[in-house]
Parts: C-alpha cells; structure tokens; sequence
C-alpha cells in the first residue's frame, strides 16, 4: 500500500509536467511528426527500392500500403497518446487491467528499440556533417567514404588522422545540437521542425529545378517512373512496399504516441497530413535521385542505371554516387553542401523524436527532472556510439537485427490498437484496417523475414527493374498522381495548420 502510493504521487507530480508541456501550435505538431517520418531512408532508400521493385508500378501496392496500414496506424497512435496523456509504455498498459504489466513491458521494447536505433543514427548523421565541411571546403569526393569509415578504428590503434579528427568532430556536433534542442522540451523540437521542414522541402525542390537540367536527367526519371506491371505478380514487391510504409513513418517506435500526449486543446486529427507528407517528400526524392542517375548514365556511355557500376540505393547513393555526380558539375561545393545539408536536417528531425519517445516515457516512471533524463540518454547515446565509429561492421548487423524486430513489436502494438483500444473512431476503415488488415500484413512480411532468416525461404522472385521505353504515357500518368497528391498534401497542411 505504502509503495502503490509513492507511485501514484509520481505519477500525478510526472501528469502536472506533461500537461504543462505542450505544442504551441497544430501546425508545430504536425511539422513535427513528419520530421519524424522523413529520414534518411526517404532519400537514399526508397527510390532505389521502387525502382527494384516495379518502377512506377510500385506505387500500386505502396499506396494500398499507405492507407491499410500507415494511416490507420498513425491515426491509431495519436489517439492513444492523446487520450491517455502518456507515453507508449504506459499509454499501452492503460488498454487492459488484466494485461498491463506485459502491455507496458511491450510499450518499453518499442521506445528501448528506437533508442538503440539512436545509437548508430547520430554516426550516420555525423556522415553528414563530416560531407557537408568536405564540400564546403572543395573536398568533396567519390573516395572519402571507404577512408572516412575507416579513420575510427585509428581510436583503438593509435593511428590518428586529420580526417579520424574531423569524423570524431561530426558525431560529437550531432549530440550536442541534439541535446541543446531536447533540453528545451517539445517547444524546442517544435521550433526547430517549424524551420527545418520547410527548408528540408525548399532545398530538395531547388535540388531537382538543378538536376533535372542535367544531361541524361530525363532518362533516369523516365526509368525511375516507367512501370513493370508483371512485378505486382511477385510477392516480395507486395513486402517491399508494406515493409516501406511501416518503416518510414515512424510506426511502432512510440514517437507518435509520444507527441500525440502533448497536443493539449487540439483535435486529434492530421494522420493523413503526415502520411501524405512523407510519401510525398519520398516520391519527390526519387526525381532528385534519378535525375542524377540518369545524368551518369550519359557520363558512363550507358543506357540503363542498372548498367551503372555505382550504387543507385543505401548510403553509397549519398556517399559515392552523388559526390561523383556532383563534382562532374559548376560550382560543385554549392550543390554538395545543400546536398548533404538537406541529409542532415532529415536525420536530425527523426534523430529528436526517437530519442523524446524514450525520454517521455522514463520521465513517467521516475522522479527525475526530464532534463536529468535527457542528460543521461545524451552520454550513453554518445558512448555507445563509438562502437559504431571503431567497428562499422557492427551497424548492419543491429540495423538488421532492430528492423526484424520491429515488425514484430509492431504486429503486437496493432493487436493492442485495434482490439483493446475503446475510444478509436468507430467506423468501417478504421475497424477492418486496424482489427483485420494491419495485423494480418504485418504478421505475413513477419512470418516470410523469418522464414528467409532460417533459410526455409528463397528471395521471392528477385527484383523486378522497369524496361525503358522511349515514350511512356504511363510513365506521364503516375507523374500527375504524383502531383495531385502533393496538392492533396499542401491543401490539407494548410487546412489543419488553421485548426
């Protein structure tokens, strides 16, 4: 008795504080949320994988995707956080009595998962950094990456560089920015998403009007937009694109859980705001990529990008491609440090919500000042992050390890939504998504990654690269759902920014 109510004044000094914290604006959460959503993987991951997967062909399961499993799943979150005013942990332990201590122990699994991410995230954005002074300086190169990576393990073998230095230097940047945001609470997020999402926007548009001057550039994008309709037969394109959507906006880290509890007299609305935002944001990209794809085609003499002997996806499209492409063009450095620059604002606003979703979660559970919390993450953050900077083989092997994983979480927090959550939206979408179809996807891309982890399961069908035709009316078509749904974006961001 003495113990439940030593908690339960914790608990009530903990809710006074995250009352009092809050969003200033709808607009400062939604840009916020979507900070969140648009990482690095929408640069350098999802492009690649659409154009290995069907071309424009791919938007067709992607899309099925977005409003099976991301919508309803965003929509889901943001209404847990909202209603229950707490953080994942203990926002899932409130749907059950009878299931609360396993309920909170996954509600610590999925923000513990997204800290562990942070650990190698803030190495990846320091990559950023380090290529952002490279370019500003005239120093940018297709060879800096091998070198770069290399330089860390001179901290355990005494061979210190110039370039071991400047890497060093980089990664320490990205946690001290980080800490001086978090510090300042969500306010100081909502600031720095506020500024960071328009920019990120204004530099990728300013990006493509450049690139797509380029000679070849129409090539690539004409690649990247053509589509394969016979892919759609192949299941494995199916997994990419649910794979795509539950990864990149977010679901199942307890971020959106998280921000949704400081909305204060807002309603809970917006999930197709960042939705849109982020597929949009991911689509566009794919010009800016494949518009320089296409420009190195006409430099290697060569027709298809799969032709091309650099990488067209992951971090050797930013960290080789694009610096050889880059450097074949006037005022090189201009175009590298917005590059780059644009790399490190979209890491930075998913880096804040990964780590806010961990902090929100121990500020509930402990009597300690958040900013004690955020200290304290802030140098294990930054310890653990020179195992990644000494040993850079270890950060595939927890990359891979937290995205099996996470599919799992994610099919358990989709049960846990669907059929324990009472105060969702009671109508036909949101019932048969959540309670049938969300779960169901998410159980099969479970089931198949295991079965290909244990070897019981070959690669389904390969990959399924569109065949480039001279003209392609279809290829003009998807471009202009392109645009709609951009307009759908910006209308919508701006309705809901004046609620």
């Amino acid at each position: 008795m003495v113990v439940e109510k030593i908690l339960e004044k914790v608990r009530k000094k903990n809710n006074e504080g995250v009352v009092a914290e809050s969003w200033k604006t709808k607009l400062g959460f939604l840009l916020a949320a979507m900070g969140s959503a648009i990482g690095l993987g929408n640069i350098w991951r999802f492009p690649g994988l659409a154009y290995e997967n069907g071309g424009g062909a791919f938007l067709v399961p992607y899309f099925i995707a977005l409003f099976v499993v991301g919508i309803p799943l965003i929509l889901g979150e943001f209404y847990l956080g909202y209603t229950t005013k707490k953080a994942a942990p203990n926002a899932l332990a409130s749907l059950s009595e009878r299931f609360r201590t396993p309920l909170k122990v996954l509600g610590y699994l999925i923000v513990i998962n997204a800290f562990v991410i942070v650990s190698y995230y803030t190495v990846v954005i320091g990559w950023t950094v380090f290529y952002s002074v490279m370019s500003l300086f005239g120093r940018l190169s297709s060879d800096l990456f091998t070198p770069m990576i290399n330089s860390g393990a001179g901290l355990l073998t005494g061979n210190i560089t110039p370039t071991t230095i400047l890497y060093v230097l980089s990664f320490t940047f990205v946690w001290a920015l980080t800490y001086y945001i978090l510090v300042k609470g969500v306010k100081g997020i909502e600031r720095v998403c506020k500024i960071f999402i328009p920019l990120m926007w204004a530099i990728l548009l300013l990006l493509l009007l450049r690139f797509i001057t380029l000679d070849g550039s129409m090539n690539g994008i004409l690649q990247y937009l053509t589509p394969n309709f016979a892919a759609l037969t192949n299941p494995s394109v199916w997994i990419n694109a649910f794979g795509q959507v539950f990864f990149s906006l977010s679901l199942a880290f307890g971020i959106m859980i998280a921000y949704a509890k400081y909305l204060k007299k807002q309603t809970i609305s917006g999930s197709y705001v960042v939705a849109l935002g982020n597929s949009s944001f991911e689509l566009l990209a794919g010009f800016v990529v494949f518009a320089v794809l296409g420009f190195m085609t006409s430099i290697a003499g060569v027709t298809l990008i799969s032709e091309l002997d650099v990488p067209y996806s992951g971090a050797g499209l930013s960290f080789v491609t694009f610096p050889l492409a880059i450097q074949q063009m006037p005022f090189s450095y201009v175009f590298g440090v917005l590059f780059f620059i644009l790399l490190f604002m979209a890491g930075l606003t998913s880096l804040l919500s990964l780590i806010e979703a961990f902090a929100s979660s121990l500020k509930e559970d402990l009597n300690i000042d958040k900013k004690r919390i955020i200290t304290a993450l802030t140098l294990i953050g930054f310890v653990s992050g020179f195992v990644y900077i000494v040993n850079i083989q270890v950060l595939d092997k927890v990359d891979t390890f937290i995205n099996y994983s996470l599919v799992f979480l994610g099919l358990l927090e989709a049960l846990a939504i669907g059929y324990l959550f009472t105060k969702l939206p009671k109508n036909l979408y949101m019932t048969i998504t959540l309670k049938v179809l969300a779960p169901l996807l998410l159980f099969i891309i479970f089931t198949v990654n295991t079965a290909q982890k244990l070897g019981y399961l070959n690669d389904l069908g390969g990959r399924a690269v569109p065949q480039l035709t001279e003209l392609n009316l279809w290829a003009g078509l998807i471009f202009l759902i392109i645009v709609i749904e951009m307009i759908a974006f910006a209308y919508l961001l701006y309705r809901h920014s004046r609620d």
